[in-house]
């Protein structure tokens, strides 16, 4: 019996293993989508945060280009309004090259903002566009979670049902072997009590005729006894009679005795007297 509970027990903890193990897979499963969404929501806002640099970078180029144009615009006016002489070997000249050499470097540095900018946005849209899909994802994935833990608690009661019905049925199994040993114990052991009650049926027998005779013995002792009682009393009368017959005799023979000795010591006396009176010379003496 402790057997089967301790085999009861094992198969039970292989089925919460297996469950445990699907709901563990599952969850990592989980994990490991939002540590995804978690990752791309931050290159997604690092590269938003660099585009909003890149902007401000190109406003402040922009500004400058609009300060830069102004002033080639008004250094060019100054210089078409001076003569060609008098500008060749003046300082507005050199200044006015200077200014469209600093613009042109800018609309370069605007036309590389503008590409990286573009860039950016276009990182920024796939970015975007993967976020959504691993949002979309992961609420599938909520889904299919909440999906397969239905599925796991079915297959765990339908386990769970199917190892408690062979539990019993074992179980069953178990109490229809015991009871079949019970049953032959029991068939070898009133055989053996058969053989037993026939003896000592037999023996019954033989002591309910010794008990018969005993019972008739037992009778005729009675009337012997009670015959017996009868001339015991009459023996104890006789024997009474007989005792104070003997104690009568007994003083009697006492009596005699001392009769008899008074008699032996006056013959004594007779016998010394006469030895005396018939010694010779007794007479001469008086």
């Amino acid at each position: 019996m402790e057997k089967e509970k301790a085999d009861t027990r094992q198969r039970r903890e292989r089925i919460d293993l297996r469950g445990a193990t699907d709901t563990s897979k599952t969850r990592k499963s989980q994990s490991a989508l939002r540590g995804q969404l978690t990752t791309l929501q931050g290159r997604l806002d690092k590269q938003i945060a660099a585009l909003k640099a890149m902007t401000q970078a190109r406003d402040a180029l922009a500004d400058d280009i609009r300060q830069l144009t102004f002033s080639n615009k008004a250094l060019t006016a100054k210089v078409n309004k001076e003569s060609l002489a008098t500008a060749s070997d003046n300082t507005t000249q050199i200044a006015l090259k200077l200014v469209r050499e600093k613009l042109a470097q800018a609309e370069k540095r605007i036309v590389m903002a503008g590409q990286s900018e573009s860039t950016a946005r276009a990182r920024a849209s796939v970015l975007t566009n993967e976020l959504n899909k691993l949002k979309a994802s992961t609420r599938i994935t909520d889904a299919e979670m909440t999906r397969l833990k239905q599925q796991l608690k079915d297959q765990l009661r339908s386990q769970i049902s199917t190892g408690q019905e062979l539990v019993q049925r074992e179980a069953l199994q178990a109490q229809v072997e015991a009871l079949s040993r019970t049953q032959s114990q029991l068939k070898t052991q009133l055989a053996a009590q058969d053989g037993d009650r026939r003896v000592l049926q037999r023996t019954i027998t033989a002591l309910q005729g010794r008990l018969a005779l005993f019972q008739q013995q037992s009778t005729a002792e009675t009337a012997q006894q009670a015959s017996s009682q009868v001339a015991l009393r009459t023996l104890t009368e006789k024997l009474a009679a007989v005792q104070a017959s003997l104690m009568a005799q007994k003083a009697r023979s006492d009596e005699l005795e001392k009769q008899k000795t008074a008699l032996a010591q006056v013959a004594g006396k007779s016998t010394t007297q006469e030895k005396q009176l018939n010694r010779p010379g007794f007479f001469g003496e008086f």
